[in-house]
């Protein structure tokens, strides 16, 4: 869907959310690069950001707002709103404390959740009036593999993301019912300069008590620094920037939860809970007596007769591109069967949240490139059946 939108960006004066700003507005979005003091601290960064995208003919603007101030959210929302409509909102803005979690003061927790939680709720209260009003919105929400993991030593962090997952997961049914998503994007270790100075515990006496323990915070800020300077493109931020923007480019309904990078485990996660959450959501939404349907999931079956000299080639080709399949925003199985009678013959499953992330898929370029070989390697055409998930299943089409 190329339907260009207003999208306001919290954090927007580095790292995710400046890289997602300048993404979304080369796209051609109207963007709102929010951040705080851009007349002093970030006064730099806003009149560099301001005059790339006059450069380049980009629809972009800077505004002050600060997350952890009630006041200059809801001013900068109400001010905006009276002259623009505001379509997507992308929480970004946070912070990454890392050290012996004992050793954070209570002030120090409280502040980083003010930040990575509260501050996502005080842009929502100020936002999603007028979006329900309008009965239309996207709001995302940048998490972390650590929303999902307990890391030590980013005990802090870890928790306040675990909050953000389940702040933003509740509302996505409360929302649901006005037609606007609360989605989350999960990235995993990617260079941005969170690393170079997080937040430190200030209680030092409790940090001497743990003894050699006490090093490994920074032996892990260094373990990533070392990371990161290998320059692996699965490490570049500007993965997330293009994560946000094919969600912002989606239609609706999008995936919940959408992981990028390396994923530690959390893809499994998400697709073991995926289907508890879902019967536990069809079993308490009915108490609250709000309708809800979880699953709009489309169901593909792909039937693959190959030529025999290049049966075992293709079959390959489609093992090989599964794990970047699997990685796909909106992929939840992508798997192969040969054919109990034929085994020249292939059965391709895959389940996808919807048809725009079944049209993603296509749009890749490694499957493209297998579909480029169809035509020498297969000796009929493709057989393909589509269902939604509403839709009643035989065993023939298991």
């Amino acid at each position: 869907m190329n339907e260009m939108k207003n999208i306001l960006i919290t954090g927007a004066s580095r790292g995710i959310g400046l890289l997602t700003a300048k993404t979304l507005a080369a796209k051609g979005h109207y963007v709102l690069a929010s951040m705080r003091n851009v007349n002093t601290q970030n006064a730099g960064v806003a009149a560099e950001l301001t005059q790339w995208a006059s450069a380049n003919n980009h629809n972009l603007e800077v505004v002050e707002l600060d997350v952890t101030d009630e006041d200059s959210v809801n001013r900068a929302i109400q001010t905006l709103e009276a002259r623009v409509t505001i379509d997507v909102v992308i929480n970004n803005a946070g912070i990454m404390p890392c050290g012996i979690t004992e050793a954070f003061t209570p002030e120090q927790m409280a502040a980083c959740f003010d930040v990575n939680v509260v501050g996502v709720g005080r842009v929502c209260r100020a936002v999603l009036p007028h979006m329900r009003h309008r009965k239309n919105g996207l709001i995302i929400h940048v998490s972390s593999n650590s929303g999902r993991l307990a890391m030590p030593f980013f005990g802090l962090y870890c928790s306040s993301k675990w909050a953000l997952e389940a702040l933003a997961e509740s509302m996505h049914y409360e929302l649901s019912p006005f037609g606007i998503e609360s989605i989350l994007v999960e990235p995993g270790g990617h260079e941005t300069d969170l690393i170079d100075n997080p937040p430190s515990p200030k209680d030092l006496e409790c940090i001497s008590s743990y003894g050699e323990i006490a090093e490994a915070p920074d032996n892990l800020k260094q373990a990533f620094r070392d990371m990161f300077a290998q320059k692996d493109s699965s490490t570049d931020a500007q993965n997330v920037a293009d994560k946000i923007a094919s969600l912002v480019c989606m239609s609706a309904p999008r995936p919940i939860r959408s992981s990028v990078g390396h994923d530690m485990g959390i893809d499994e996660i998400n697709r073991l809970s995926r289907p508890v959450q879902a019967n536990f959501i069809d079993a308490f939404m009915p108490l609250a007596n709000v309708p809800y349907n979880t699953d709009n999931r489309l169901f593909v079956k792909a039937t693959i007769q190959f030529k025999p000299e290049f049966a075992e080639q293709g079959i390959n080709a489609i093992k090989q591109i599964m794990p970047q399949t699997l990685q796909e925003a909106g992929c939840q199985l992508f798997t192969l069967m040969k054919d109990n009678d034929d085994q020249k013959k292939v059965h391709l499953f895959e389940i996808f949240d919807n048809q725009d992330a079944l049209d993603h898929h296509y749009e890749q370029d490694y499957t493209k490139a297998v579909f480029a070989q169809y035509e020498q390697w297969l000796s009929t055409p493709i057989e393909v059946s589509k269902m939604h998930a509403a839709s009643p299943l035989t065993s023939e089409q298991l």
